[in-house]
């Protein structure tokens, strides 16, 4: 029944936001720690009112975080 609650909007945007941090990652040769994906630097959540919000995750390097966050608000202005 999960699928009920599936947003395909979303989803593109969630993996064009993936798929620019691995660009990102690959171009300016970072390498995450062993046990890191680029899935586990950010994360998403449904607020109250059913907006999908996506954000730098715990896991997410200090170092990376403020190119992180603009990747996200290019494919997101609304956050």
């Amino acid at each position: 029944m999960s699928f009920i609650f599936k947003n395909e909007e979303f989803d593109k945007l969630f993996q064009k936001i993936l798929l620019d941090l691995e660009t990102y990652l690959e171009e300016y040769e970072i390498k995450l720690e062993d046990d890191i994906t680029v899935e586990d630097i950010v994360m998403w959540q449904r607020n109250r009112i059913g907006e999908y919000l996506v954000h730098p995750s715990d896991k997410c390097p200090k170092n990376i975080e403020p190119k992180v966050l603009a990747i996200i608000l290019k494919h997101n202005p609304n956050i």
